[in-house]
């Protein structure tokens, strides 16, 4: 049962990754800190940077906040080795799979659109 569950890690704050943290009420999560400030970094970027928060909700930024003032949150700040018993955790992202990733684009609108963002890899 989801109550149950004890501890969930969170590679990074995409909707897929970080969107169902309320279905683990009991739950204390743990991901890498500069998760949250750099997602409101992103948010506050001009618009050919929109892409970087089309895979995030916002309103999961601030749950996460929630998560820390009810100290269910623990702020990873790299990779650990054992962070449970035979567990090594070593944080990454999902985004980016090609140069073209972060260099693409039309020049007449620079929205960047990533290669595989929301259609697959």
């Amino acid at each position: 049962m989801e109550e149950d569950i004890t501890d969930v890690i969170i590679t990074h704050a995409h909707f897929d990754h970080m969107g169902g943290i309320r279905f683990f009420p009991n739950a204390t999560f743990h991901i890498r800190e500069r998760e949250l400030s750099q997602w409101i970094q992103f948010m506050s970027l001009p618009r050919k940077f929109r892409w970087l928060i089309g895979a995030t909700d916002p309103a999961d930024i601030l749950r996460r906040v929630s998560l820390a003032e009810q100290g269910r949150l623990v702020s990873l700040s790299g990779d650990h080795e054992d962070l449970f018993p035979g567990i090594d955790v070593m944080l990454a992202g999902d985004l980016v799979y090609r140069d073209e990733n972060l260099t693409g684009g039309d020049v007449n609108d620079p929205c960047y659109l990533p290669i595989g963002l929301a259609t697959g890899s």
